[in-house]
């Protein structure tokens, strides 16, 4: 909470690997294979290897980030669509730790105004409720998502439109749970 405003911040990272996650599912065919032309992409491609160690995938992320990048036009757009849909699903995340009052039960109990993913929280004998909070916040997420995701499958199809990447409820399912 920031004066009588609350701030929901994202580390640059996060959005980064969100892309560098969704082109690298789009190059695999078997992910989202209504989308494009999934066989021009390679099963047997090898990526840049993903690390627990955040600066060294960042390293390697900026030094060859095209190697993510999926061979079908149409797939590549569509990669643009859905880390959009990636990223609304973390920033809803974030948001319910507000709306559900998160923040303010930890204020209560702690006294700190902000909830962060990685926190010394955890190590609290209570780390339990914590965990509880972050899956009532991934459950909002995905209802939101899932309401997002259905309502673009219920849009009049338009194979101009890059967004009409999801045609029917089962995709926008498959998309909720991909997110």
């Amino acid at each position: 909470e920031h004066g009588d405003q609350y701030v929901i911040a994202v580390n640059y990272g996060v959005l980064i690997l969100v892309e560098d996650l969704v082109n690298r599912l789009l190059c695999l065919p078997e992910v989202f294979p209504w989308i494009g032309n999934p066989s021009l992409e390679d099963a047997h491609r090898e990526f840049h290897p993903m690390s627990n160690d955040a600066m060294e995938y960042m390293r390697a992320f900026i030094a060859e980030p095209k190697l993510v990048i999926p061979n079908d036009p149409i797939r590549r757009d569509a990669a643009k669509l859905l880390s959009v849909a990636a990223i609304e699903f973390i920033v809803s995340h974030e948001l319910w730790h507000i709306l559900g009052g998160h923040v303010r039960w930890n204020a209560s109990r702690t006294a700190e105004w902000s909830l962060a993913e990685v926190s010394d929280h955890r190590r609290l004998p209570d780390g339990i409720a914590y965990q509880a909070l972050e899956m009532d916040a991934d459950a909002f997420a995905v209802w939101v998502s899932l309401l997002r995701t259905l309502a673009l499958a219920a849009a009049p199809h338009d194979q101009e439109n890059l967004s009409r990447v999801i045609t029917n409820p089962r995709q926008a399912v498959e998309t909720t749970a991909i997110c």
